[in-house]
């Protein structure tokens, strides 16, 4: 056999070669009348934030937890993945496929999930029986949630025997369910030492993400002086669960020389969700799509009774007068 014949055989090898492969690619096609019992089928997750904020959610979100439930409600799966970038293109990509069932997906978010209680996630276990909280110390607990978020899949996946390459997609929109407030409160006497006592019932969570209420129980944080230009100024930055208009939030400020409360306040009643006489302008917030808040007040004393009055306030931009003094 001279070198021409070898080469032609050799490149007939190659092409021959290259149309099997191809042969097998074409396979998990419907075009190609093969065994497509081994063509890749499953499901593909995407994901969306409700009223995004201005801040970067590749840093709010390294963690995504799905979980599936079947007809009953009762837990099938988790799938768990840590994104290199929470970006709208993020998609995760699984070999779920319950071809004849329905399935119905809740997925939890957020930058430390280490940090909440997903023990009673187990597989068999009702949607229903389901709790996501932050463990308490006795009476107390550490404002210091991080960034927590609950979403659903807008549709329940009915997924059918189909043959070839199929991946269904599932959309899931993620909620907020976490607040940062920063009090800061100025006007109190410089010669006294104050804290913040906040107070709430908002440490726990149904595995759907809604709020279930706890127990009352105290919010602890570090007090620190800060600067004011109306006498002293403490202030105090919580972390915490969700805000819930059906809940008291209930705020003392207390002299701890005196061991008695000067000032008293509902958070969300009083400020937040304030709606009165008192306001320069319209109430601009909505608890479902604000979740940082900052609010400074200014206080007067009411000497003979060693207690105080709020004069002013600030909550972000928006301002609240309750005296008519010049500031």
């Amino acid at each position: 056999m001279n070198n021409s014949s070898h080469h032609t055989i050799k490149s007939l090898r190659g092409m021959l070669a290259v149309a099997v492969a191809s042969l097998f690619v074409a396979g998990c096609h419907c075009s190609i009348k093969e065994d497509l019992s081994d063509c890749p089928q499953g499901t593909v997750f995407s994901f969306d934030i409700l009223y995004p904020q201005t801040i970067n959610y590749s840093e709010t979100v390294k963690e995504v937890r799905v979980f599936a439930f079947d007809e009953d409600g009762k837990l099938i799966t988790e799938i768990a993945d840590k994104p290199s970038a929470f970006i709208p293109s993020y998609r995760i990509k699984t070999d779920f496929y319950r071809p004849g069932h329905k399935t119905t997906f809740y997925a939890w978010s957020g930058s430390n999930l280490a940090q909440y209680d997903f023990t009673g996630f187990k597989p068999g276990t009702p949607l229903s029986e389901m709790m996501v909280s932050l463990a308490k110390q006795g009476s107390t607990l550490e404002a210091s949630a991080s960034p927590l978020y609950a979403g659903k899949a807008k549709e329940i996946l009915d997924q059918q025997e189909r043959i070839g390459t199929v991946f269904d997609t599932v959309h899931i929109d993620f909620r907020q369910i976490t607040n940062r407030v920063k009090i800061i409160v100025e006007g109190l006497n410089p010669d006294h030492q104050y804290t913040i006592r906040f107070r709430a019932q908002n440490s726990r969570y149904t595995g759907e993400g809604n709020l279930l209420p706890d127990s009352q129980f105290e919010y602890t944080t570090k007090i620190e002086d800060a600067t004011g230009k109306y006498g002293k100024a403490i202030r105090g930055l919580f972390d915490i669960l969700l805000l819930d208009q059906s809940l008291d939030y209930p705020i003392e400020i207390i002299d701890t020389d005196l061991h008695k409360v000067v000032y008293s306040f509902d958070l969300l009643k009083d400020y937040i969700c304030y709606d009165g006489p008192f306001a320069e302008t319209a109430n601009p917030f909505r608890l479902e799509r604000n979740h940082d808040f900052d609010i400074w007040i200014r206080l007067m004393e009411d000497k003979p009774k060693d207690t105080y009055f709020a004069v002013q306030a600030r909550i972000l931009d928006w301002n609240l007068v309750f005296r008519n003094l010049d500031f």
